[in-house]
């Protein structure tokens, strides 16, 4: 029966864990307003789907519905050391605004197979 709810209703577990930095959603004031506070927040607690952050002074416990995983500079500081080690360097320039990374680094990497 559980297992059936489960099944209509789509439910899956959550992916954050102790020690993730999340977003935390925050109510619309205007339409200006982001859907999630730009200060991230690190997880240290999870029991079931209540999530316990911290962070800017202050600890909330929330649903996880209401966080989000927030790891954007790391992820582009491993895909850096990861060409680096591999040998491959991107052909972007530095200061180039709206220039996406990664989509550069594929069509490089597709350029070189290639030939």
């Amino acid at each position: 029966m559980k297992h059936y709810a489960e099944k209509k209703h789509s439910l899956k577990q959550s992916s954050i864990r102790v020690g993730d930095s999340v977003l935390l959603r925050q109510n619309k004031i205007n339409k200006l307003t982001p859907p999630y506070d730009p200060k991230p927040f690190k997880v240290i607690s999870v029991k079931g789907s209540t999530i316990t952050a911290e962070g800017d002074g202050r600890t909330i416990t929330r649903n996880s519905s209401f966080f989000k995983v927030f790891n954007f500079a790391e992820e582009e500081e491993e895909m850096d050391q990861l060409d680096i080690h591999n040998g491959k360097h991107s052909t972007t320039q530095e200061g180039q605004s709206g220039y996406n990374l990664r989509s550069s680094r594929k069509l490089t990497s597709r350029l070189i197979e290639e030939i």
